[in-house]
Order: C-alpha cells, then structure tokens, then sequence
C-alpha cells in the first residue's frame, strides 16, 4: 500500500523491481514510475523475504524474479533488471500468461495493418490487454490516416506509422507528440463505453461509441470516439452518464473546432462525418469554467502537456514544455469572460469568444520549463 499525497493505491509485489533506501524512506521503482514509502529498508526486506528480495547492497534489494543476469566488470558484479517485454500478434493464451511477467508491458491487440474495419477487434481486444494490466498498442498505418492516428494515440500505447520515404505527414504526427518526442497521452486507454457491450450482444450493430481518460485529482478529461458500422449511420447520441460524467460538460469538436454545452444529465450528439467523430469533453465547474488543454493535439490534456489541473472554483492548471518551445496556445470555455493570471510564466496574448464562450490563451514557460495558469471567474 502506497500513499501519495490525498490517493492510497496498492502495488502488486510482482511489479517491484528494486527498492532503494533513501533515508528514512525506501523508494520503491516499478517499471513506469517510482514511489517513496516511510518504511525503512530492513524492514521491507523482512516482509518481503517470501517474495524472494535480494539484498545486492547495503542500500537496494532487488526482486529475484526481474534478474535477467550477473555480470562481473572489473571484479565489480553488476545486477541487470530484466528490461520491459512487448507481445505482438498475440494469442488469447499470451493475455492470460502475461500476469505472470512482471516486465511484460505493452501488447498490440489490432490485426496487421490497421483499417476502420479492425478498429472493433482492437478496441475489444484492449479491454482484455487492459484487464490484465497491459497497455494496447495497433500495428502500423499511414500518417496520413487521421482516424487510425487518433486511434493510436488513444490506445495510450506506442504510436507507429509505416509510410513511405517522404510519404510522411508531418503536421497530422504533430499532434500527437511534442517537439522532443515525447508522447501526448490519455491515462487510460481507448476502450468501448459499458452500454455498447450490451448493445453488441444483442446484435444492435448501432454506431461504436468508445473513450480513454486523463484524471487529474478533482477535474478529468474524456476523449470519446465514435465511428459507423453501418453506411446508413450519420448520427449517434450518448449521454453523460453512459460517459461517466456527472453535473454539466463541455463538448469540444476536435475536428471541426467547435464546442457545445451540455446540462447536467444531458447527452452527447455526433455527427458521424467521413467515417468518424472525435469529441473531448470536460467537466463545467460550478463557476462556469471548464479547460481543455492544449487543442493543436488530440490528447488535449494529457499529462505530458497538462501535468495537473485541480478545481476549487478556481481552475489552476501546470502546462509543461518542450525544450525550445516558447509558447503554447492553451482553451477552454467560459460562461463569461474569465480572469486569467500566470503564477508561473506568463500570458502572451487571450482571445474570448462572447459567441461561442470559448476562451483560448498563449502561454510562455517560466525558467523550468512550466507555466501555471490560474483562471477564476468575474
């Protein structure tokens, strides 16, 4: 059991590989994250001795089930952690047998060369991955593709494409990375919404509707794609509690730049244009507020752009940078015009549509490459 700040979470001794001490604390690392835990170390590798810790210095103990090897260099013995494993094409018997790697991280649950038509298998397939702990990747496209490319980068997994040399669509790959490579990201994968496992049982075939989610301590984002699996179908209808939303919510168009306020207990209408819809919608706090990140990227508030965002009618948000980049365009909407102030960095330029009540702000980092906003209404 870990405590990190106002969250308990638990993490399974499997997925341990080294735990260091750090005065006081011991650092426990798993493969994607690291966390300070107030135990000493003796005491870990105590309790930790049925699971077959390794003490491999008088600071670190290691898990035995992540040794890889032993290698001796200049008669200093080096302990190497096995590294992450990635399944491809894999069988049902690989989902299940992947529990019992710890190191098993990523597993591509679509068919060879995704297509529309293979977006049912993946997404059905990613609940499974995701159940046993694993993040879904799909098999390569074209950069062009920018249904296959928001699919991808809502898998949350690895993001390939398999065009042709100088066949590579530079701006569609923009919006799914930033500058230094660094993968914009959901915090939960594209996975079909509850309502369509019954809708699909019963053989209804109606139009697929499916989310990921970033979730941040009191605020969230959810990124909702939908596609026809019928010709006839051009419209489709969710609502927000089939989307998990509760109270009022901003619907953001990502396609066609455009947003739409929903009450509380209302739904979602989209329009099923040239194949699919892509809508990111957010909870409207009780001020009226409501942000939706950074927009030029189809993960608007992913975590590498968006680090934090908490709500107290206030909305202060942390935006993150990439080296070399001086400004990004942060929006949102507003039920009237907002107060804007930068904590951290400072605002460039603010643009509010009394029309649409949408909102969008230039943000310039600070000295580490942050910028806080704070934004309250009048």
């Amino acid at each position: 059991m870990v405590k990190d700040k106002k969250r308990i979470f638990f993490v399974p001794v499997s997925n341990v590989l080294w735990i260091e001490a750090t005065g006081n604390y011991a650092c426990i690392h798993i493969a994607k994250d690291s966390h300070l835990l107030r135990e000493t170390l003796a005491h870990l590798e105590e309790k930790l001795a049925p699971h077959h810790f390794i003490r491999v210095r008088k600071s670190a103990i290691v898990n035995g089930a992540c040794i890889s090897e032993i290698r001796n260099i200049t008669d200093v013995e080096q302990i190497v952690i096995r590294e992450a494993i990635q399944y491809c094409m894999p069988l049902p018997a690989h989902y299940m047998a992947s529990t019992l790697y710890p190191n098993l991280e990523t597993i591509r649950t679509s068919n060879d060369r995704l297509t529309p038509q293979k977006w049912d298998i993946f997404l059905y397939d990613s609940r499974l991955a995701n159940a046993v702990g694993l993040w879904p990747w799909t098999d390569v496209f074209f950069s062009s593709e920018l249904g296959n490319l928001i699919v991808s980068a809502l898998s949350a997994g690895p993001v390939g494409v398999g065009d042709a040399l100088g066949e590579i669509n530079p701006k569609n790959l923009m919006t799914v990375v930033r500058p230094d490579g660094f993968l914009i990201k959901p915090d939960s994968p594209l996975l079909p919404i509850d309502s369509m496992y019954l809708i699909d049982a019963a053989n209804g075939k109606g139009p697929m509707i499916a989310q990921a989610e970033t979730k941040f301590a009191n605020s969230f984002a959810r990124y909702v794609f939908s596609y026809p699996r019928d010709p006839a179908q051009t419209e489709v209808s969710v609502s927000l509690t089939d989307l998990g939303v509760v109270g009022p919510a901003f619907a953001f168009d990502w396609i066609g730049h455009t947003g739409t306020l929903i009450s509380s207990g209302g739904a979602l209408s989209i329009r099923l244009k040239d194949g699919f819809a892509y809508n990111v919608v957010v909870p409207v706090n009780v001020d009226g507020l409501a942000l939706l990140g950074d927009t030029e990227k189809i993960v608007t508030l992913g975590r590498q752009r968006v680090s934090s965002l908490e709500d107290h009618g206030t909305l202060t948000a942390t935006i993150k940078f990439a080296p070399g980049e001086d400004v990004r365009t942060i929006s949102g909407f507003a039920a009237h015009e907002p107060k804007l102030k930068a904590e951290k960095g400072h605002l460039k330029g603010f643009i509010y549509d009394a029309k649409t009540d949408m909102f969008q702000v230039q943000m310039v980092p600070g000295s580490n490459g942050e910028a806080v906003l704070r934004l309250a209404a009048h």
